[in-house]
């Protein structure tokens, strides 16, 4: 919902949020990797790049994600390269942003390959 901050914690893997309605500071998930950026679109679906090049999905129900809810593994192999294959079968190194705009297009940004990539769109 409006005035929800989550928080991609670059050691520990964790996703937390701060929601507006308490202001407590809760784990949504622990990922194994690190992570390197976050971002959420209109729907509450939460996206999250890993320090591995991997992006993952967290659907969101009722416009926010619940903690233990399926997590959607959508790009990167895990194995940094410059391989900008499709979904799971590419090799992305160093995420540094997300993005999603307002259709719900997302964006990713890699350090090492000075790139901004448009990754195809995933429903969930």
């Amino acid at each position: 919902p409006e005035g929800t901050i989550y928080i991609a914690e670059s050691e520990g893997g964790r996703l937390r949020r701060v929601t507006n309605t308490g202001g407590a500071l809760e784990t949504v998930h622990t990922f194994e990797q690190d992570l390197a950026a976050v971002t959420v679109d209109r729907a509450g679906n939460v996206y999250v790049a890993d320090e591995e090049g991997r992006i993952f999905l967290l659907p969101a129900g009722d416009g926010l994600v619940a903690p233990g809810n399926a997590v959607v593994h959508i790009a990167g192999t895990g194995t940094p390269g410059a391989d900008l294959g499709v979904g799971t079968k590419s090799s992305l190194s160093a995420p540094r942003d997300l993005v999603v705009d307002d259709d719900g297009q997302l964006y990713l940004a890699l350090r090492d390959q000075m790139t901004v990539l448009q990754l195809a769109r995933v429903r969930p």
